[in-house]
């Protein structure tokens, strides 16, 4: 199985994105650049997120309805509120929690503190897809 390759587990089907693409390292780098940024005042409210999405009809990198692992970055702003924060692919966009959550129909999200982010880190030696969710360790 390559990145892209789809599977279908019971009546859910994913796109493999955890090895071949970089959300994981580039959301995880990203959440430290935010934690350590002079900007955020509430640097205590960043969390990185690993979850199961769906792609919703105006995606492009995958079939509307696919649902794939990916990880983002939750950000409580100051004049915003909660947003979302994803950079993979070579982009970064950002979003209102509500419209994310909204459009991308989250069926697990497990979100971590510096702290957590750290020991998985150093438990499995990478940046990412630690395989949170036992939905994710079906995918290989």
């Amino acid at each position: 199985m390559k990145d892209g390759d789809q599977v279908d587990i019971g009546r859910m089907r994913f796109i493999l994105s955890g090895e071949g693409g970089d959300c994981y390292p580039a959301n995880c780098e990203l959440f430290f650049e935010m934690k350590k940024s002079a900007d955020s005042r509430s640097a205590g409210e960043v969390f990185l997120c690993h979850g199961i999405l769906t792609a919703p009809d105006f995606y492009v990198h995958m079939k509307p309805g696919t649902r794939f692992l990916h990880a983002w970055v939750e950000h409580k702003h100051e004049r915003h509120g909660w947003t979302m924060h994803d950079s993979s692919l070579g982009e970064y966009s950002w979003h209102l929690k509500k419209d994310f959550y909204g459009q991308m129909k989250p069926a697990f999200v497990h979100r971590m503190k510096e702290n957590e982010v750290n020991y998985h880190i150093r438990r499995t030696g990478k940046i990412g897809r630690w395989d949170l969710h036992h939905e994710h360790k079906k995918v290989i």
